[in-house]
């Protein structure tokens, strides 16, 4: 048997020499063996991974559900576009627990402000969530943080707690976004 390495070969090509033949049997795992012990040896290379990989680009791609146009978000705004997503998704059950404790009141987002086309170029910071009551009456509101949609759940679902969050703590900007910051606190 020979100590030294006669050629050196990089990891990829080290790789393609890997006999890729299944070894079922005990003849084929010795042949296997054998065909090893007499090959030529090889040292393997690797190339030195001092460098930093490139982080991606702060930026998401916001599809407007109302005309279906794409626009570009970058910096903050790509953190609340992807936490609007999740909140998008929990609209319907908010609205079909308010049906169930027949509250006079429904919700709704509108992202017209986010959407490039919608807004004809001028898209602003927030969506907004849209409090309709039973007669009509709209009361809009900028939504800056999209869990207060899961807050609003949590709350009309009797709970104390969305998540870890005490609702108690965001109670004045749940009361806020309801379009109730008017009334007089008891």
């Amino acid at each position: 048997m020979r100590n030294e390495p006669v050629k050196r070969i990089s990891d990829s090509d080290a790789a393609k020499k890997v006999d890729r033949v299944p070894l079922q049997t005990a003849q084929q795992i010795k042949a296997r063996l054998d065909q090893l012990e007499k090959a030529e040896r090889y040292e393997v290379v690797q190339s030195a991974m001092c460098y930093d990989v490139a982080m991606p680009p702060d930026r998401v791609d916001y599809l407007c559900p109302k005309c279906g146009a794409r626009t570009v978000f970058t910096d903050f705004h790509k953190d609340y576009i992807l936490e609007l997503s999740a909140a998008r998704r929990e609209v319907k059950p908010l609205n079909a627990r308010l049906a169930a404790v027949r509250a006079q009141i429904r919700i709704s987002l509108d992202e017209t402000t986010l959407c490039s086309r919608c807004s004809k170029g001028k898209t602003g910071y927030y969506a907004v969530l849209v409090t309709t009551d039973r007669k009509g009456n709209a009361h809009r509101a900028d939504l800056e943080q999209p869990e207060a949609i899961y807050q609003l759940l949590c709350l009309f679902q009797g709970k104390r707690y969305a998540g870890l969050t005490p609702l108690s703590e965001v109670a004045p900007k749940l009361r806020q976004l309801l379009g109730m910051d008017h009334e007089p606190k008891k």
